[in-house]
């Protein structure tokens, strides 16, 4: 939100955190934790897409074929080996994808950047609608934000629902508010801290 020096501060104690536990390398889902961590550090980094792209898929998942459309979210704008993993994840999964009009380096964003909707709530549904239309199958991205806002409008999942649930069962159109997703997180974080 524009705090540069909270941001440094927080961002310099996860850094010294790795440091200390000697970590090589990160592992993110998250396309924007992965550009944060690369525009404000060195740290070897990587995107579980790539990895579960690496180490294979459960024989579980089959799409039949099923039409689906990618958002490429913002960050992931000028990072064809996200975007290339991702697709690959799907087609090898059984999904045909149909792509959008603007895709990769022309992504468009899916009006929830910046924090759009809180300056500009008009202006950022406007931009979500007008994407929306523009998908030719199931809404399928791989930034939990972008999903969020699209479900708002349309049946749309995260690329993680196809590998880690069943996306017929899937609530397509489910929405959650913020304090719904930090409550989650913050949940998540105390499980796995019971697991050291």
């Amino acid at each position: 939100m524009g705090d540069r020096e909270r941001f440094k501060k927080i961002f310099a104690n996860t850094i010294n955190t790795f440091s200390r536990l000697g970590v090589e390398e990160v592992i993110v889902g998250c396309i924007n934790c992965h550009k944060v961590f690369r525009e404000n550090s060195d740290i070897k980094l990587r995107t579980l897409y790539e990895v579960m792209l690496e180490k294979g898929l459960p024989k579980t998942v089959s799409g039949k074929g099923q039409i689906i459309s990618v958002h490429d979210s913002c960050p992931a704008r000028y990072r064809p080996e996200i975007r290339n993993a991702v697709r690959a994840i799907l087609s090898k999964s059984g999904y045909r994808i149909e792509e959008m009009q603007f895709r990769g380096e022309l992504t468009r964003c899916c009006g929830g950047g910046g924090c759009a909707p809180t300056g500009n709530t008009a202006l950022s549904d406007r931009h979500t609608r007008k994407r929306v239309s523009q998908a030719k199958g199931l809404l399928v991205t791989y930034c939990a934000h972008c999903r969020e806002r699209f479900s708002s409008y349309t049946p749309s999942l995260h690329v993680l629902d196809f590998i880690f649930s069943r996306p017929d069962k899937k609530h397509v159109s489910e929405y959650h508010d913020s304090l719904t997703n930090w409550l989650n997180r913050w949940y998540l974080k105390k499980r796995l801290q019971l697991i050291r």
